[in-house]
């Protein structure tokens, strides 16, 4: 219930804000994007899906062969479900789980590799956040906002330092909380099996290789962003991009409650592009559009979880001659 409350007060303020920044103004700029290029955008993002499989891909443990089309496939419906289907972020994890489970990887080690991914993505947003607030420190000394955001960083870096100096029991907690969490999603008893798939979806290599992966996702996300933009026909630089980017996607984290962060994403939107000079009808535009592409995207990955489900399906008895007998 309280997830429909915040559903609907999100819609709510979309509303509000399109009637704010002026209907008109924000079909006008969705105008100059089109169908093509939506369908621009929507290609440009599959190689970044693919990168964040990848991720996942290397914290699946050392000495298990699995494909990384599994983990690419399991990505793709993973974002689907958190993006398309009104659930809130938590749910299109366990979406994902059960997708990579389907397609071949043990539930358990789906899970806990996916909470090792988790971790690792949130942690490269940090750099990510940091290098906008430097740009924009650097773009808009003057700002308002800067000295707030540059306080919220500090201390999320504080506690980064902190992590850091206390690495090893901060791991160890980490490793209690995937077990946890994984036993909860997916009800399994603990093996003799589940200490050796939690350290090794834990190992320092793995977690440096999803570090380094995400963080060039987050930084190519900067880069889609400028796309979209001179596409809706907003003259701004690739400075400004990261900026928008890196602060909206930092802001919209604190709304994983809200399925789709629904006005949660368009007010960061809204207040971001603000501080670099882009106005509210374009930030709304760049908001939809980016909705528009995670649509066109998810359609397809919802497909993929459904042919996966059905494939999982016990398979039906055929009555031959009045004999019940199983498909050959």
């Amino acid at each position: 219930m309280k997830r429909i409350v915040a559903f609907a007060g999100g819609l709510a303020t979309v509303g509000f804000l399109i009637w704010y920044a002026g209907a008109d103004a924000v079909l006008r700029s969705l105008a100059e994007l089109g169908p093509a290029g939506l369908v621009a955008i929507a290609m440009l993002h599959l190689p970044v899906i693919a990168l964040m499989g990848l991720a996942w891909w290397s914290v699946r443990g050392r000495g298990h062969d699995d494909a990384r089309a599994r983990f690419l496939v399991a990505r793709l419906i993973r974002d689907a479900a958190g993006e398309v289907l009104p659930f809130s972020q938590l749910g299109g994890f366990a979406i994902g789980a059960r997708a990579l489970s389907l397609a071949g990887v043990d539930l358990f080690r789906a899970g806990v590799s996916m909470f090792a991914d988790l971790v690792m993505e949130f942690a490269a947003k940090l750099p990510y956040a940091l290098a906008g607030v430097v740009v924009l420190f650097l773009l808009r000394p003057d700002s308002s906002l800067l000295p707030p955001v540059a306080l919220g960083l500090a201390c999320a870096f504080a506690g980064a330092g902190a992590a850091f100096a206390f690495r090893r029991p901060l791991l160890a907690a980490l490793e209690r909380s995937a077990l946890a969490v994984v036993r909860r999603w997916t009800n399994l008893a603990p093996r003799g099996e589940v200490a050796p798939a939690i350290a090794a979806s834990f190992a320092p290599r793995g977690l440096a290789t999803s570090f380094a992966v995400h963080l060039l996702c987050w930084l190519l996300g900067g880069a889609e962003t400028w796309v979209i933009l001179r596409l809706l026909d907003v003259q701004t630089g690739i400075a400004q991009a990261i900026v928008v980017d890196s602060l909206a996607n930092g802001l919209r984290t604190f709304a994983f409650f809200i399925p789709a962060a629904a006005g949660a994403q368009e007010g960061a939107y809204v207040l971001v592009c603000a501080l670099v000079g882009i106005p509210p009808a374009s930030a709304l535009a760049l908001s939809l559009a980016r909705r528009a592409r995670e649509i066109l995207i998810g359609i397809p990955g919802l497909a993929a979880w459904q042919v996966l489900e059905s494939r999982a399906l016990p398979r039906p008895i055929q009555v031959i001659r009045g004999k019940s007998q199983p498909p050959a």
